[in-house]
C-alpha cells in the first residue's frame, strides 16, 4: 500500500496481507510466506475476495499493508499510486495462471487422463492462435469482452510472454 515499506520478503512480517482461501492468491500468499520463512501468526492475513479490483482498492483505502495483484492491475495501481509510494516486491515464485493443474487422482483415471490429454490440446492450439494474432486477441478479448483498452491489453500480451508449446 502507499507508504507501507516493505523492500524484500522479510519485511511482511507484522504487515495486514490481503488473502483468499482456497484461490490462487492465497496459495500464492502461503507460498511467499514460506519462502520467507514466516508463518500465518506473524502476519495478519485478511480474508478479501480476489475478484475484479478488490485488492487494489483494499491497497488504496488502507486496508490491508500488502496484496497478491497481477497483471494490468499492476500498471494501473502503479500509475496511480506509485508517486505516493505505491511498489511491487518480486518474490521470485512461479505465480503463472496459465498453468493447468490436475489432481493426481484425474491423471491415474485413464479416462480422466485421456479427456485432460484433449482439453490440453485445444488449450494449446488456443494459445499458439494468441501469439500468432495478438492484435485480433486484444481487441476480440481484452477490449470487447473485458473492457480494457488496447494498450491495457498490449500490456498483457507482453506480460504472458512466449508459450513453450511442442
Amino acid at each position: 500500500a502507499p507508504g507501507v515499506e516493505v523492500k524484500t520478503l522479510a519485511d511482511l512480517r507484522g504487515k495486514r496481507i490481503a488473502f483468499s482461501p482456497g484461490q490462487a492468491q492465497g496459495a500464492l500468499v502461503l507460498r511467499v510466506l514460506q519462502a520467507a520463512s514466516l508463518e500465518k501468526e506473524d502476519v495478519d492475513l485478511i480474508e478479501l475476495p480476489s475478484k475484479g479490483d478488490a485488492y487494489p482498492v483494499a491497497l488504496s483505502g488502507k486496508q490491508v499493508d500488502v496484496a497478491p495483484i497481477s497483471g494490468v492491475l499492476i500498471k494501473r495501481y502503479l500509475r496511480q499510486y506509485g508517486a505516493d509510494g505505491a511498489a511491487t516486491l518480486p518474490h521470485g515464485l512461479r505465480d503463472d495462471p496459465a498453468h493447468l493443474y490436475a489432481p493426481q487422482g484425474v491423471l491415474e483415471d485413464p479416462a480422466k487422463a485421456a479427456a485432460l490429454g484433449e482439453y490440453v490440446r485445444y488449450w494449446a492450439l488456443a494459445a499458439r492462435w494468441v501469439e500468432e494474432h495478438p492484435k485480433e486477441w486484444i481487441e476480440g478479448y481484452y477490449v470487447a469482452t473485458q473492457g480494457l483498452n488496447t494498450e491495457d491489453g498490449q500490456y498483457l500480451v507482453d506480460a504472458d510472454g512466449q508459450f513453450d508449446i511442442p
